[in-house]
């Protein structure tokens, strides 16, 4: 009988494996990361906005995001860490992203080797690689100076700026932030009056 009883509580947990369901707060899939790359032309006058400066973000699955500003964007390496993203964070990237359309691969342009792109000496070049899904596409948009920026792509790379903790004020190095806790009152202050 305890045998009967025991081959069947192994054979239930067996045909029951976990059951995973998508969180509706977070839309993205779980494997989605992105890499957002500004150049610039070597005649267009430097500006300190993020999405007009030459840089690179980098948001990998786990949250972490990247942020270089750079003269030089064709140097192998990776951007400095800036911060790692919450849920709730990347769900609302995820969710900017559907709204203006560049979350679709169907929308997306043909693959290209960033590392190969220069922009024209008088132009900025958009270039915008993202994974989800096991799927790879990549967006690339080019204006010259004076022309008005792809909107949908430029909103993006304003709110990645705004994620990055860059400021626009040319402060490449902003310091991540500390997280505080508030402990209460120092237990051994009684101990230091004395």
């Amino acid at each position: 009988m305890l045998v009967v009883v025991c081959l069947a509580g192994l054979l239930t947990g067996c045909s029951s494996g976990p059951v995973f369901t998508a969180d509706p707060r977070d839309p993205a899939p779980p494997d989605f990361s992105l890499e957002a790359v500004i150049l610039v032309g070597k005649d267009v006058p430097k500006r300190s906005e993020a999405h007009l400066a030459p840089g690179r973000f980098l948001l990998f699955s786990d949250g972490a995001l990247h942020y270089e500003q750079a003269g030089e964007m064709h140097e192998p390496r990776r951007s400095g860490y800036r911060r790692t993203l919450d849920h709730g964070q990347i769900a609302g990237l995820w969710s900017h992203l559907v709204q203006s359309g560049l979350a679709e691969p169907v929308n997306a342009d043909e693959m290209i080797n960033f590392n190969l792109v220069t922009p024209p000496t008088n132009g900025v070049v958009y270039l915008m690689a993202e994974t989800g899904g096991g799927n790879r596409w990549v967006f690339t948009r080019s204006a010259l100076q004076g022309e008005s920026t792809d909107p949908a792509l430029t909103e993006v790379i304003k709110h990645l700026a705004e994620l990055a903790w860059v400021n626009g004020l040319g402060d490449e190095d902003t310091p991540m932030r500390a997280r505080r806790y508030d402990l209460g009152p120092d237990p051994y202050a009684r101990y230091r009056e004395q």
